[in-house]
């Protein structure tokens, strides 16, 4: 004989019709998730210099899933708010009562949370695709000449003449500056790679979808907050019973003994029917 079992399908929450009034707030919040991002990146920088492959690429993905860990927990958090707020407003309509303003404005929203992932995220992903669209392969420049020429023989005007095409300098592009603010917000992403040079290319083109990946993830932390809240509001439910039934054995104990530490006998008849109906 089979049994077939049937998970309970939840009912999505109460959307929000004036979602736009919290999205100050839930935006601010996300970008300071990033601004810690960026300082955590810049002090974990000096990773490169201490030449230990395995070290670097190790703190670099543990930093990366810490970074996904945040802003899906923000997601989440903010999605399981919501939904407590959107359940009480469905239990207001279903009893007849009206929906304030202010519990409206709290309700679940995707369309702000998107809204605010977007905006934390817009400027520097639309430089990171700028970047990678006009990004080139590393070539050996003019410019590059070697340290110890330069410096031995600086005042050496017979050999550094003819090599003055050799130091002339490039003043900076715009996609140079485009590359530059892209790189200080994705530092936590540059270290997976040993040569930043060289592969100026490669970190170019994937940088765009280092953005993608925290815009995912929050998003992914909001549409799971229906079914954390309701495991949440289960585990609320189960505590309250047991405390009641708790409550309710603690009562009856004080009943049958009088309030005293000894059972009391000799009762009148409807005083043992009380007992025998509470037992």
């Amino acid at each position: 004989m089979e049994t077939k079992t049937k998970s309970k399908k939840i009912k999505p929450p109460r959307q929000s019709e004036n979602w736009k009034a919290k999205l100050p707030a839930v935006t601010g919040r996300m970008l300071l998730i990033l601004a810690v991002s960026v300082v955590l990146g810049l002090m974990l920088s000096g990773l490169h210099a201490a030449g230990n492959r395995i070290l670097r690429v190790a703190v670099t993905a543990l930093t990366y899933l810490f970074l996904l860990f945040l802003f899906f927990n923000e997601g989440m958090s903010h999605g399981v708010k919501d939904t407590e707020i959107s359940r009480r407003v469905e239990k207001q309509i279903k009893n007849g009562g009206s929906v304030s303003p202010e519990d409206d404005k709290g309700c679940y929203s995707p369309k702000r949370m998107l809204t605010a992932t977007v905006l934390v995220f817009l400027v520097p992903f639309l430089l990171s695709v700028i970047v990678a669209v006009t990004s080139k392969p590393y070539t050996y420049q003019l410019q590059d000449l070697p340290s110890w020429l330069t410096s031995s023989y600086g005042s050496r005007s017979d050999i550094l003449g003819p090599l003055a095409p050799y130091t002339a300098t490039v003043s900076m592009t715009v996609t140079d500056w485009f590359r530059l603010i892209t790189r200080v917000l994705s530092m936590n992403f540059i270290g997976f790679f040993a040569d930043t040079t060289r592969q100026i290319a490669t970190i170019d083109r994937l940088i765009p979808f280092y953005y993608l990946t925290f815009i995912l993830v929050t998003m992914a932390g909001y549409f799971v907050s229906p079914l954390r809240q309701s495991k949440i509001a289960k585990a609320q439910r189960k505590a309250k019973k047991r405390a009641v039934r708790k409550q309710e054995r603690s009562s009856l104990a004080q009943q049958l003994t009088g309030g005293g530490g000894d059972v009391h006998y000799g009762q009148r008849q409807d005083v043992k029917d009380d007992k025998r109906r509470l037992i």
